[in-house]
């Protein structure tokens, strides 16, 4: 059990934590992905084009 202790020790001591994104780039992330979806809509509706995305969903909408 001392060498697996031991084992476990320089394991744990060479092992490198998983780092989760700061917040701030999270929320520029999230902000991009919304400022794209709402820039599609807008030039979509400018250029009275209907998305496919939003005659499929319309579709489901009457089941």
């Amino acid at each position: 059990t001392l060498m697996f202790i031991a084992a476990l020790y320089t394991i744990i001591k060479i092992w490198k934590q998983p780092k989760c994104s700061p917040t701030h780039e999270w929320i520029k992330y999230v902000y991009v992905c919304i400022y794209v979806c709402v820039v599609e809509y807008y030039s979509a509706i400018k250029t009275n084009k209907i998305l496919p995305f939003a005659t499929t969903w319309m579709d489901l909408e009457v089941l």
